[in-house]
């Protein structure tokens, strides 16, 4: 991103957004009591008040790192309104829904996010299986668009990470494993043991390592894709700092053998299941040699 970004809402109202701040120049005079109220439930976001010019500036008071650009790029862009007071609402609307990561650079919930992690790392051996950038951000569904996470023509891939010590995992619901075609589970899984020479899960360096693949085009793309709290991951906003012990990726061939529930199984009245899957019962279904 540039400098600074500019949003004009009309005479009333324009928008400067700055790595370091939001810059909010207005033509009235503003309830700043009221606002500084609203805003004290972010202590990572302090407000400034011009009365001179009219301006109203955020930032941050803690001396920690808020990417001010990322973060209200896309509160703008959803604005449709022309007035400050209007604005305001909206923004803690918005920002309510990624709180967790402002408060200290509190993670998100873990589950999410290792999910999310999963998926980049098969988006990764994917890529470098199909080298097709268009086709396999085609097939990503994220944020949502089909019960597997990689949909093909006549291939799907759903991804799933298993924690550590752990010995099942969750589908979501009867469809994840029902395709018609070749369906592949893909577990991604932390050893029990910590392995020092073996990579750490890092979620930003995955994903920088994915975006230098990519062609322009493909990193926009991509970066609609990531998405935590409801708002496009930036480093700077969204403080993980992520790192697991050695990971392993295993590929299962869904066949007419593997434990599953579809839809065909479910009696009259249930519309949707969640369950549990052991792992040791599909090992026999892994295919070492899928990424090599």
């Amino acid at each position: 991103m540039s400098v600074s970004k500019n949003f004009n809402f009309g005479t009333d109202l324009k928008v400067v957004l700055t790595k370091d701040s939001v810059i909010v120049n207005c033509n009235k005079d503003i309830a700043e009591a009221d606002i500084r109220y609203k805003l004290s439930s972010f202590p990572s976001i302090a407000l400034s008040w011009v009365p001179s010019s009219r301006q109203l500036i955020l930032f941050n008071p803690t001396g920690g790192y808020i990417n001010f650009a990322s973060l209200f790029l896309e509160i703008c862009k959803s604005f449709m309104g022309n007035d400050i007071e209007g604005f305001i609402l909206h923004a803690i609307r918005e920002l309510k829904k990624i709180r967790e990561f402002l408060k200290g650079g509190k993670e998100s919930r873990r589950s999410d996010v290792l999910g999310l992690y999963a998926e980049m790392l098969v988006f990764k051996l994917l890529f470098s299986k199909i080298k097709n950038e268009k086709k396999i951000l085609s097939s990503w569904g994220r944020p949502t668009r089909h019960p597997q996470d990689f949909v093909f023509d006549e291939t799907a891939y759903e991804v799933k990470f298993k924690g550590r010590g752990k010995d099942t995992v969750r589908v979501d619901s009867e469809r994840q494993l029902d395709f018609d075609g070749a369906l592949y589970f893909v577990i991604v899984s932390s050893d029990t043991k910590f392995d020092a020479e073996r990579e750490e899960c890092d979620f930003e360096k995955l994903y920088d390592q994915i975006l230098q693949e990519l062609s322009e085009e493909g990193k926009e793309i991509f970066r609609s894709k990531i998405k935590i709290g409801d708002v496009q991951y930036d480093s700077g906003v969204h403080l993980l700092g992520l790192k697991i012990s050695t990971l392993s990726t295993d590929v299962h061939l869904v066949d007419d053998g593997f434990p599953r529930i579809t839809s065909l199984d479910l009696p009259a009245g249930v519309s949707k299941v969640t369950y549990s899957l052991n792992t040791d019962s599909i090992k026999k279904y892994i295919d070492d040699e899928y990424f090599e």
